[in-house]
């Protein structure tokens, strides 16, 4: 049964106001790596230990390293590869969160001293040089400038519908162009619930394993968990009750996985995950604001890496 106008109004307000609570830092940096294969592994190691070096403070917040009794530990940063741009290439974009956008100046050195660093080669370290850094806005528009280190944050809220000149409750595809891990069960909000399989039919979950495939209610929940850990003043707001709201919606929203299984070794342990789209023949609902904010927050493991990213076509 759908929602009725009272309870659309209401959930649309509340996830809104979870959103808000998540400001944004975004860039695209622009590079050159002679001789260099550049992978966002290797750069996101040469960032790190540029900003541990630079400032252990700003370091420990942005990675979020485990303190002792912080059980909300998440990493506030993404480093991602750009879209395909024969002008800007190689290119990364680099995303942070919550807390982490009071250090925007600081995490623009650390890039600097990341270059100066280098890239390591055959077991040498390789610099690499930063050709240009471009402010990106919540809908993702390019700007150009020697305004970088003057940007001001932007919030979740603000990320519009991303498929231009469509109306977000016309039908969509979520799509997860990457290797894409999520457990069978989220822990995001400590909830367990059923999730749907490609029919749309309840399928049991089980936490602990990753999925062989995704369901509208795991991308939920998960996106939910990362906003809550990301989100400024999460004391503000009821999750449980947000969380139920927004998995009664998922119910009342016709969706089809397809996709494939991939799994491949690291370091001697098999990893699982998978890549494909869920389709929603009737639109996103309630929901669209949560998802589109999904471009930018991704879902699932190593998603610092930029992997779990949501396309919305």
């Amino acid at each position: 049964m759908k929602s009725n106008n009272k309870e659309w109004n209401a959930i649309q307000s509340t996830l809104k106001s979870a959103l808000r609570g998540v400001p944004v830092l975004a860039w695209r940096i622009w590079l050159d790596t002679p001789g260099v294969m550049a992978t966002v592994a290797g750069l996101r190691g040469a960032f790190g230990k540029a900003l541990q070096d630079l400032d252990e403070y700003v370091y420990r917040a942005v990675f979020r390293v485990q303190e002792a009794g912080d059980n909300t530990a998440s990493p506030r940063y993404i480093v991602r590869p750009a879209p395909v741009d024969r002008q800007l290439n190689p290119a990364i974009d680099f995303i942070v969160f919550g807390s982490a956008v009071l250090h925007g100046r600081t995490l623009l050195q650390a890039w600097e001293k990341a270059a100066e660093f280098g890239l390591k080669v055959d077991g040498v370290r390789q610099p690499f040089q930063i050709r240009a850094v471009f402010v990106l806005h919540s809908d993702g528009r390019i700007q150009t400038g020697p305004a970088a280190n003057a940007q001001e944050p932007w919030t979740l809220a603000d990320v519009p519908w991303p498929v231009t000149g469509v109306d977000p409750l016309q039908p969509c595809r979520l799509i997860f162009p990457t290797v894409t891990r999520l457990k069978s069960g989220t822990q995001d909000l400590g909830a367990c619930h059923e999730g749907l399989d490609g029919e749309g039919s309840p399928v049991a979950v089980k936490r602990g394993r990753t999925s062989d495939h995704l369901s509208l209610q795991q991308v939920i929940q998960n996106l939910l968990g990362r906003v809550h850990r990301m989100h400024l003043e999460p004391h503000v707001l009821n999750w449980e009750q947000l969380e139920g709201k927004a998995i009664a919606e998922c119910f009342d929203l016709r969706c089809e996985w397809h996709g494939e299984e991939f799994d491949y070794q690291r370091n001697d342990t098999e990893i699982y995950g998978c890549r494909g789209e869920i389709t929603l023949p009737d639109g996103p609902g309630n929901l669209w604001r949560l998802l589109a904010a999904g471009e930018w927050l991704h879902v699932g493991k190593n998603f610092t890496e930029g992997l779990g990213q949501v396309l919305i076509r």
